[in-house]
């Protein structure tokens, strides 16, 4: 498993791939459609899963170092070193500043998410509510999820079925973005932290993100 996240002034895109040398030929497609006319502007944080063959962690390794001799900033975790990741190790590399957007409508999405990048977030997207949990097992941390509830495949319901039951999950914050009737018994049924309607005030999103940043109860 490779996990990669990329932030540059065009946005932000988190990657839990399984590591192969096709993986890490989209990963430098991604990297090329991020990257501004300074390299330095482009950063990589990059980590191999203790599973990754050795072949393909040495392509990881040189793409590191090639990237980082363009002038690309870019670190790398090594996980084989790290047999066991706990629970304390995975809440001290919690995103405080990363906020997880699970919603399936694309204009939707990419609107919430230019408002929350324009104070400083960084926003990783989730199309349904499979993709959020795949994240979120590869080690991903934001300090909050925004969720959707009506979405293919794994909807809002369904995410929250297996988010509380993860006891490493399960203390993440948590509100709901929806446009279902009897918002309030919805939340109360889902004992999420908050629900908002559609369409979202922004006010009071980023109010419920700021509660959850720098200083949020639930990484403590």
């Amino acid at each position: 498993m490779i996990e990669a996240r990329l932030t540059s002034p065009r946005g932000s895109l988190y990657i839990a791939a399984e590591a192969t040398p096709y993986d890490l030929q989209q990963l430098r497609e991604h990297l090329r459609a991020l990257e501004t006319g300074d390299a330095r502007d482009l950063c990589l944080w990059l980590r191999i899963g203790p599973t990754t063959r050795p072949r393909v962690a040495d392509l990881v390794v040189a793409l590191a170092q090639r990237l980082a001799s363009e002038g690309i900033g870019v670190s790398l975790d090594d996980e084989r070193v790290v047999p066991r990741v706990t629970v304390r190790a995975l809440e001290r590399k919690t995103h405080r500043d990363d906020v997880m957007l699970v919603e399936d409508d694309p204009e939707s999405c990419d609107a919430l998410s230019t408002v929350l990048e324009m104070h400083g977030l960084h926003v990783c997207k989730a199309v349904d509510g499979q993709d959020a949990l795949d994240q979120l097992h590869a080690g991903y941390r934001p300090c909050a999820i925004l969720l959707d509830l009506r979405m293919p495949r794994m909807d809002g319901w369904g995410f929250r079925d297996v988010q509380r039951r993860d006891p490493e999950l399960c203390r993440i914050p948590v509100a709901l973005l929806t446009a279902v009737e009897n918002m309030g018994l919805e939340a109360r049924r889902l004992d999420v932290d908050t629900a908002f309607s559609k369409p979202v005030n922004l006010d009071a999103v980023l109010g419920f993100i700021a509660q959850h940043r720098e200083g949020g109860s639930w990484t403590r």
